[in-house]
Parts: structure tokens; sequence; C-alpha cells
């Protein structure tokens, strides 16, 4: 499983050495490992924001970054439209008011947390981000048990790419025979902890099968595929926009990167949208 990823955004490093202090405590403890990106400015930030869609987990943001320099609250809004469900944790050496205390809480969903930083307190916050990721790491649990499935699905790539160099065939072609091959073979169990995990969504063969495959699903996936089964706002960035290549009624395209996307059909009356594939513009499908 992909390590938690946490931002540290403080123009003190006693902070950030702080940080690591506590991500090896925790891992001693808990054996919960965690990744620490580290900023010094709300510049720096915001690009690696903009450039890395949903990859962090959450993110400590000092208020003040000294005089003459764009502070932390400053670059709320616009770290809170490109990352509308990161959970973020305000540093704060200084005393705000209870009223704008209560705004950034209100406005852009906020904790503050005051320094001194307690070692403790970030401790327990990259603890309740490991109980946020369980369902991700019972989906990643489930690859482990179905590596049979993955090379299986492997085989398909591999054979569709000499057809697509030699007959031209169609991908949609393609999908649907993995499809029929695949509904077979996918454990039933399996398939009732991704649908009881995104119980807003049903997902074909072909879609379960990538979701075990940990070339075609990560974290910034599972975040995406949660987002659209809870109907809560995209991060800016992600695209979706009818897909009609396919000749597929009501197919959205969700494109989260230069390569990544995710193809799902609005069934609508009342039905569950349909996951109809995962990141089918990957280089594996093309050589």
């Amino acid at each position: 499983m992909e390590n938690i990823l946490v931002a540290v955004a403080d123009d003190e490093q006693h902070i950030h050495d702080l940080f690591r202090k506590c991500v090896e405590d925790v891992y001693h403890s808990t054996e919960v490992t965690c990744d620490i990106v580290d900023f010094y400015d709300t510049d720096e930030l915001l690009d690696y924001c903009y450039d890395n869609i949903d990859a962090l987990d959450a993110l400590f943001l000092d208020i003040d970054f000294g005089r003459g320099n764009p502070q932390g609250t400053d670059a709320l809004p616009d770290i809170r439209e490109v990352c509308p469900k990161l959970d973020i944790y305000m540093l704060s050496g200084m005393r705000l008011k209870d009223e704008d205390t209560l705004g950034y809480t209100e406005t852009y969903g906020v904790e503050f947390i005051d320094k001194p930083v307690r070692g403790v307190v970030l401790s327990s916050k990259i603890i309740r981000l490991k109980k946020r990721l369980e369902d991700y790491s019972k989906i990643i649990q489930e690859a482990e048990e179905n590596k049979e499935l993955v090379s299986i699905l492997e085989e398909e790539y591999g054979d569709a790419q000499n057809e697509f160099a030699s007959k031209g065939q169609e991908l949609k072609n393609f999908i649907d025979r993995i499809n029929d091959r695949m509904k077979n073979i996918i454990k039933k169990d399996t398939q009732a902890l991704i649908e009881e995990v995104f119980d807003n969504l049903e997902f074909t063969p072909l879609a379960i099968a990538e979701i075990l495959n940990e070339k075609t699903f990560d974290k910034r996936i599972y975040k995406l595929l949660k987002a659209i089964n809870g109907g809560e706002p995209l991060s800016n960035g992600i695209k979706k926009q009818p897909f009609y290549e396919w000749d597929i009624e009501k197919l959205f395209e969700y494109r989260y990167s230069h390569t990544g996307r995710i193809y799902i059909q609005e069934c609508g009356g009342g039905k569950k949208s349909l996951v109809y594939c995962l990141d089918y513009n990957h280089k594996k499908h093309h050589g």
C-alpha cells in the first residue's frame, strides 16, 4: 500500500524536524508509514497541489511566513479550490481573533493547532488518516489475493496491442472481450467488497480487474471514485466531459492527469452509474 502523504508548509525548520520525529514514532508504535513533502513558502505548495491533484492526504500549514511573504491564510482559497476534500491543519503561533478563527473554519473547513506544536497532537492526526484510508487498504489487500486475475488482464493487454497494430482492432471491442472473459473469473466476494466501498456505483468486470491492478489503481483514483460515489465536488483540474467515441449513451470521461482517465456511464432513472473502465489511455494499452 502507498504510504500516507503529508505536506508540511512552514518557514521554520524545527517544525519540519518535529514532523519527521513524529512520523518515526508513529511507525514504531503503530506501523503506520507516512511520507512528508516539505514546503517553506505557499507558492511552492500551490504549484505542487496543481501538479499533483489529490496526491496529498493532509496538509499542515503555517499561518505566518514572515513579514512581506504571502501568509498561509492567503493561500487557503486557492488550496481549497484545487483540493476540496484535503484535511488542512493551520499551525498558529499567533493569537487570532475568535471571529477570524471561526470564519476560516467555516469557510475552508480547516482545523487549528497552536504552536508550540506537541508531537502527540501531530501523531494523532496521522493515525486518524490511517483510519480514513482503511477501505483503500482493504482493496489493496484484495488485490494481493487476486494476482492470477491481474495476470490474465495483462495477457489480454498484450494480445490487444498486437491486434491494434495488425488489424486496427477497436478499443471498445477489446474492452467488451475482456468483460466477457472476466465476468466468470472475478470472485463474488471481491466484487461485493468493491461495491460496498463504492456503494453508489456499479462496475464492469474490466473495471474491477483494473482496480485490482496496481498499474491502473492508486490512491488518487480511489479518492476520485470516492468523490464521484458520494456526489462530492471534484478537485480543480479534474475534467469531466461527454465521451462519444465508443457510441455508448451517457458515457463520461473523467480526466485526472495527462494520460489518466476514468469512464463512467450515467444510467439515470434511479440506477447506479456504471464504472466502465479505468485509465484506458495508459501506455500499456498502446505499447
